[in-house]
């Protein structure tokens, strides 16, 4: 019998009655083990914005997908993507590659993620197990979430070894512009190309953490607590 660890954070709500067991059923078969964990759809709320109404479509497409190793020279750092906020694994995959990093910031699902693909292994991803989840951020939180994500990668600087995420980036940039404009949210360009502004500014901050007084860091992070465990 398989056993299977699933995982839903506080503020995520499910579509439907059928979202749980859609999540798993990729990994209930015990005669092919090579997806070893699955994660599902996050729909914007009926509160969000244009800009993360994007990103929602843009990450969490309506169409399935299986990513292994071989897609990384296709993908990118995509191949990597992984959301524990609405996902499932298999409790023995999940433990031989040491479960959740203890000492991250961020991104503790991608680094999940790229461990068990670069071990061989499989991830899926289930439109039809769908959640609701979104987050508005402003200007300032965005500079600091993405603080965090450049901080992360700075501290398992092996992903970037792998597939860079700046190309990636870019692309999201230029359809999220395109998606504003056919549908005529032109008030929100100005304001999205600031909050692009921000978000790169703040990786590319959170890459060279390092560099910087711990005092700087917390006061750019939005997890600022982390620091005062990193000296």
């Amino acid at each position: 019998m398989v056993t299977v660890f699933r995982y839903m954070t506080q503020d995520a709500l499910p579509v439907d009655d059928k979202f749980l067991e859609n999540l798993v059923k990729p990994l209930a078969d015990e005669e092919d083990t090579s997806i070893a964990a699955s994660f599902g759809r996050q729909v914007a709320t009926s509160d969000a914005v244009p800009p993360e109404q994007f990103a929602r479509m843009f990450n969490y497409p309506e169409t399935s997908q299986v990513k292994g190793k071989e897609d990384l020279s296709r993908l990118g750092i995509k191949t990597f993507f992984f959301s524990d906020v609405c996902s499932a694994m298999r409790r023995a995959d999940f433990e031989s590659v040491g479960g959740f990093p203890e000492r991250i910031i961020m991104n503790e699902d991608m680094i999940l993620a790229a461990k068990l693909i670069l071990k061989g292994y499989k991830v899926a991803y289930v439109p039809e197990a769908a959640v609701w989840h979104s987050h508005n951020y402003n200007v300032v939180q965005q500079f600091r979430r993405y603080f965090d994500i450049g901080a992360s990668l700075s501290m398992n600087r092996w992903l970037l070894e792998h597939a860079s995420a700046e190309g990636e980036g870019l692309t999201f940039v230029k359809k999220q512009l395109t998606w504003l404009l056919s549908q005529r949210h032109y008030e929100w360009i100005p304001h999205t190309m600031v909050l692009t502004i921000a978000k790169y500014a703040g990786y590319r901050l959170g890459l060279i953490q390092e560099y910087l007084p711990v005092r700087l860091k917390k006061k750019m992070s939005l997890h600022s607590q982390f620091w005062d465990k990193v000296r």
